[in-house]
């Protein structure tokens, strides 16, 4: 929050504002998604690669 009124009041935009804190909600989201679950990634022989999730991601 203090990053979107920091770049609102620096440019006199809102329009950049709102964009810094959209952007910073999409990563904190992805971070926050991210530590939730858990994918294990086997090898074959064959050269192909399976993943496996641990829960289901909703």
């Amino acid at each position: 929050m203090l990053s979107t009124v920091a770049v609102t009041v620096l440019t006199h935009d809102l329009s950049q504002g709102v964009l810094v804190g959209v952007i910073l909600s999409a990563l904190f989201f992805a971070r926050k998604v991210s530590q939730l679950s858990e994918v294990a990634h086997q090898d074959a022989a064959d050269r192909s690669c399976r993943a496996d999730a641990a829960e289901e991601v909703t």
